[in-house]
């Protein structure tokens, strides 16, 4: 149901409610089989050629290159870090010094 963007009159309201037709809830056989988009879909059968050369190239993958590695960005900079913060390294001390025996 389109709206439209005129106000309606009180006639017009009164004579809407005095109709009380039920809200739609969900969908009919009948709407499902007038959409041609649904009707679209469901003709479908198959795969593309293209689907099936992107399938066949995703099950050969076997791991990562030392191009794709080094291609990430995230790798890259994981790979950058060297040594601990400071406040790493006080963590550390300060979880050292504790007696988890005796607590």
């Amino acid at each position: 149901m389109q709206r439209t963007r005129q106000r309606l009159g009180l006639q017009q309201i009164k004579l809407l409610r005095s109709q009380q037709i039920p809200p739609r809830v969900g969908y009919t056989d009948d709407l499902v089989a007038a959409n041609s988009a649904v009707a679209a879909n469901t003709a479908k059968t198959g795969i593309t050629t293209d689907q099936a050369s992107a399938i066949t190239a995703n099950t050969a993958k076997v791991g990562y290159t030392d191009d794709l590695v080094a291609a990430n960005s995230a790798v890259a900079a994981n790979t950058a870090k060297t040594g601990i913060t400071t406040d790493q390294a006080s963590a550390i001390t300060a979880n050292t010094a504790k007696d988890w025996l005796h607590r």
